[in-house]
């Protein structure tokens, strides 16, 4: 679809979809590259804060927690207050540590 309709209206709606497929699917290397081109490509786009989520998870996912900060702090900066709740929900319905690596004193500076 993205492929042949590239300027189509429902085509930032199409790449997060089909990067949401690959999180399901806990294919977390493709949904991690999929979830960069919709963020890049549509940076203004109303699932940006669940992208970004998604994109950090991922990354725990697959011990790149290097990455997985650099996400969720680039998160919190482009949208303070609100969407720290989403971190926080996912820990406490999951029991992921997601939130622990801000706990730690050398993630906060």
């Amino acid at each position: 679809f993205m492929t042949v309709y590239p300027n189509s209206e429902v085509r930032p709606s199409a790449q997060f979809e089909f990067a949401n497929t690959y999180f399901k699917m806990q294919a977390f290397e493709q949904a991690i590259r999929e979830y960069k081109t919709y963020i890049q490509g549509f940076p203004a786009d109303a699932g940006i804060p669940q992208a970004m989520l998604n994109y950090g998870i991922s990354a725990l996912e697959l011990t790149q927690f290097d990455e997985a900060h650099q996400v969720f702090n680039l998160l919190i900066q482009r949208f303070p207050g609100g969407d720290i709740e989403l971190l926080r929900s996912f820990s406490s319905l999951t029991q992921r540590p997601v939130l622990w690596y801000w706990m730690l004193p050398e993630a906060k500076g």
